[in-house]
């Protein structure tokens, strides 16, 4: 169990330090700051539904998580860098 948290902590350092180096080079510069109080906003929607997701039977959660992680990977096929020049 600690090796298992160990890695998921490291895990979600790893996301977060990517996430905030990419948004700046996924998004021009007048609308960087739009796009983290989006992402912020959906997370915390997301954080906040976790619970309810967790208490429902047993393969409903593991069926939101493909769901999402499915959206997660069809929507990255659409992201371009843009250039800041």
């Amino acid at each position: 169990m600690p090796l298992t948290l160990s890695l998921a902590r490291i895990g979600q350092s790893i996301m977060y330090n990517t996430s905030i180096i990419s948004v700046s080079r996924l998004f021009p510069t007048n609308l960087v700051s739009t796009a983290y109080g989006f992402v912020n906003l959906v997370s915390h929607i997301f954080a906040c539904l976790s619970p309810f997701t967790a208490e429902l039977t047993p393969p409903l959660p593991f069926l939101a998580f493909i769901f999402l992680l499915g959206v997660g990977i069809w929507a990255s096929f659409y992201l371009t860098e843009v250039s800041n020049a």
